[in-house]
């Protein structure tokens, strides 16, 4: 099913007019994109974890943020984020544990596989202090071949070198690492940032862990996005119950802006029923 974006104007903010994905990319159309960095603390050197791109996205095998996707029309940064974390890596983050380093424009002109490729992203750039080991990942195999630490320094160095096959930017690194440097008090005084989660699906989970799986990702976004919270949770109303998957709501929510139907209201919650 297509996925549709907002389209955005020159500050990131929607204008009210959707596309589809494809087609954003095809005729440079603005839309928003959220970046999530996922950062610790080893012997008192700060890493960043990179994800390596699968073979059949753009950027074929290289080494990327560590988690970052596309906002579904009628969405906000941080549950974005928060839901490609989990759909890429299989984490579970809080939303109240984002930290935000800034924003940017990127604006990139390619050809992937034959296809003319034409990027116009705002972009809001997250950091989260989140010490998990490499093998508790859940890797989606169809976005992401493999993760790595590394020193934060090191991959600035090898980035600004070229040589780390890479897709950043690096005044986006430097962004990171001003607001890691600032925040690095929190390395240790959080005692979790996520939950690792063998499964999402209805089948592997009970009633109780999939209300705090909504709860978690959703629960504490507030005021950082147009849609309150308990619209959100009575969006998932039906993952709770055990009767629908969590891709299936979230696709039928773009199916409402592909129908016409329901297309939220700027200052109204765009997750109401």
């Amino acid at each position: 099913m297509p996925e549709y974006l907002d389209v955005v104007d020159e500050n990131g903010q929607p204008t009210g007019a959707i596309i589809e994905r494809a087609a954003a990319h095809r005729e440079g159309v603005p839309h928003r994109t959220a970046h999530l960095w996922l950062v610790r603390t080893l012997d008192n050197r700060i890493q960043v974890l990179l994800q390596k791109r699968a073979l059949t996205k753009s950027f074929p095998g290289c080494y990327d943020i560590s988690s970052a996707g596309h906002i579904t029309a009628g969405q906000d940064y941080i549950p974005s984020a928060i839901r490609e974390l989990k759909e890429e890596l299989g984490l579970i983050a809080n939303g109240a544990d984002l930290i935000v380093c800034g924003d940017m424009t990127i604006f990139w002109d390619d050809v992937f596989f034959g296809v003319p490729y034409h990027d116009r992203q705002y972009t809001r750039i997250f950091l989260l202090w989140a010490d998990v080991d490499k093998d508790k990942f859940i890797l989606q195999k169809e976005e992401v071949a493999d993760v790595l630490w590394i020193d934060l320094e090191e991959c600035i160095r090898a980035v600004d070198a070229g040589t780390l096959e890479n897709c950043i930017a690096i005044e986006e690194l430097q962004m990171v690492q001003r607001a890691a440097l600032k925040t690095i008090g929190r390395a240790n005084s959080v005692e979790s940032k996520g939950v690792i989660m063998d499964s999402i699906l209805i089948r592997d989970t009970t009633r109780e862990e999939r209300e705090r799986i909504v709860a978690e990702s959703i629960g504490n976004i507030n005021g950082a996005c147009d849609g309150c919270a308990a619209g959100l949770a009575e969006m998932y109303q039906d993952y709770i119950d055990g009767k629908k998957e969590i891709r299936e709501i979230n696709m039928e929510f773009c199916a409402r802006y592909e129908s016409g139907d329901n297309i939220p209201v700027k200052g109204e919650c765009g997750y109401a029923r």
